[in-house]
């Protein structure tokens, strides 16, 4: 059990042309480590066909058991990053958040695949990005098709109608049909102004002056078959094919109201925070609730609910055993996970410019709670130090507002030091402030559990960047932080200066004494010795004033 210390193979859309031909499929980026120093490469998988790399032979039992013997001599280990919207392509193959039935099935399908496939090759662990989904608050942009389904990957309105409470009365569906925000967005129209729609159509129907003719017996039963016929109408909206802006959102705002009516652990963690920014927004009283409009639509509310009802998608997928039948996901991740010892990992998203605070899930105190509430060994976090910027969040303030035993759910670092404007990957130099600025990060993150009495990867994760001085600069952070050295005790050698450097002290006072006099050559009454034995020899041979000029000292 330790702090390992490896980088990744980097990818080939960001590769210089004369660089490429070593980002040519898994086989080849797993080697790139050995050329660096160091025994573990996080491979970059920028499309799923690299697991048939003909190299690997991943279907062929004996050709891939060949192949991972041929790297276990070399003394070599690896673990995946999976595909995300850095990797380039069409779209983000792997949206574990998307409440799309479409998208939420291809997700888990293929999870499910790149897990197995991770777990033949020998892999340590597979990481992807917690959160690629469209940001909450651009739906109302795109066109989707709302065909929308639970955090288990059932049929929306099978899960509406579900929801009972004791009395029998579908509680959820009630209380959908009082919303008129949600309406709008599937219909168009107010609860309201739609029945109104009906009961016109009622009236030209039966040719009944609803009003003054109607008897109350029979106008009692009209409403109720109308608000039956609403009730109808608005479930099979919610499985139809047709195209709608954003529909999505509806199904947040309904699974945000079933957590937060059954007290789910991951709303009520994630959305404490909101206590701590009622001063911070219009209503000061305002709860943590999604019937408050300040807090379901305004960004600081968005950036707190949004993430849990994100987290409990997550949660869906790793969850299947306890979906009561009705799923269309196949299978179950924790099956590949356990079979092959392999964890999976989730790390914040890179958000571009504009995107900074938008995306879905992006807090690694959010993802924390995540892989508590999972339960499960094999599913952990990674931060990404740059990565948390981007999204807008100060990586010393996040590790502060982590719980005191978060830090052991934590299994990938990937280094190194956070830039504003991304992707950068610059390299990590010895004794730089970028330098002591990790290590003081890694420190806090120690306190809170991030120990080496299990394995914890430090990954110098360089895109296409040269590595430089990374490596070393990583091998000193792992010294000291395994002996839990504080910052402000840091010894020279972490900065470069101890032994045979040019930067030791011991070299840097010998060139002091050698030049102390230098000041006063040629002052004295005495001349001084412009030769010793072995110079005046040197002198004879090649001319004194060569010498004299220190031309061959």
């Amino acid at each position: 059990m330790a702090y390992i210390v490896g980088i990744s193979s980097g990818i080939f859309g960001a590769a210089q042309p004369q660089e490429r031909m070593q980002y040519l499929g898994i086989s080849n980026k797993v080697n790139y480590c050995i050329t660096q120093g160091v025994t573990f490469t996080q491979v970059d998988v920028e499309t799923m066909s690299e697991f048939k790399d003909p190299q690997i032979g991943i279907e062929d039992d004996a050709k891939r058991e060949a192949w991972k013997k041929k790297i276990k001599d070399m003394n070599i280990e690896l673990g995946f990053h999976g595909e995300s919207q850095a990797m380039g392509g069409r779209e983000t193959p792997i949206k574990l958040d998307s409440a799309i039935e479409d998208d939420y099935v291809r997700s888990h399908d293929r999870l499910m695949e790149v897990l197995e496939n991770a777990g033949k090759l020998g892999a340590k662990y597979y990481l992807l990005h917690s959160s690629e989904s469209t940001p909450f608050i651009l739906l109302g942009k795109d066109f989707q098709p709302s065909v929308l389904v639970d955090f288990w990957g059932r049929p929306l309105d099978v899960f509406i109608k579900e929801q009972k409470d004791a009395d029998g009365k579908p509680w959820l569906l009630d209380w959908v049909m009082e919303q008129e925000f949600m309406w709008r967005e599937i219909v168009g129209k107010t609860p309201r102004e739609y029945a109104k729609e009906r009961v016109e159509d009622y009236v030209q129907t039966f040719k009944i002056d609803y009003d003054r003719e109607m008897p109350e017996e029979n106008r009692a039963q009209r409403r109720e078959k109308i608000f039956n016929d609403l009730k109808i109408d608005f479930l099979e909206r919610i499985r139809s094919r047709a195209l709608h802006y954003g529909p999505e959102r509806l199904a947040y705002w309904v699974v945000a109201k079933y957590m937060q009516e059954t007290n789910d652990p991951l709303w009520a963690k994630i959305t404490a925070e909101w206590d701590r920014k009622k001063l911070e927004i219009k209503k000061p009283d305002s709860v943590a609730s999604i019937d408050d409009k300040d807090f379901r639509e305004s960004t600081e509310g968005i950036m707190i609910w949004v993430p849990a009802v994100s987290a409990k998608y997550l949660w869906g997928h790793f969850t299947q055993e306890r979906c009561q039948g009705g799923s269309l996901a196949k299978g179950n991740p924790k099956d590949p996970l356990e079979k092959h010892g392999m964890y999976f990992v989730i790390e914040s998203p890179m958000a571009q410019a504009g995107m900074e605070n938008l995306m879905r899930l992006s807090d690694p105190v959010h993802m924390c709670v995540l892989a508590e509430e999972v339960g499960f060994k094999y599913f952990r976090v990674a931060i990404d130090f740059e990565h948390v910027l981007s999204n807008y969040i100060n990586p010393q303030d996040m590790i502060a507002r982590m719980r005191e035993t978060d830090g052991s759910l934590v299994k990938v670092i990937h280094l190194g030091w956070p830039t504003p404007v991304i992707p950068a990957h610059m390299p990590i130099y010895v004794g730089s402030d970028q330098h002591r600025w990790i290590y003081q990060r890694l420190y806090e993150l120690r306190q809170k559990g991030f120990t080496p009495d299990d394995d914890r990867w430090l990954i110098y994760e360089r895109g296409s960047e040269n590595i430089e001085e990374s490596i070393v600069a990583m091998r000193l952070v792992v010294e000291f932080l395994k002996d839990n050295v504080e910052p402000d005790k840091l010894p020279q050698k972490f900065f470069g200066v101890e032994g045979p450097s040019s930067g030791s002290e011991d070299y840097q006072r010998t060139i002091i004494q050698q030049h102390a006099r230098d000041p006063i050559e040629g002052l004295l009454v005495m001349p001084e010795e412009g030769f010793t034995t072995l110079g005046k020899a040197a002198a004879e041979k090649v001319g004194g004033k060569k010498w004299e000029k220190e031309e061959l000292r």
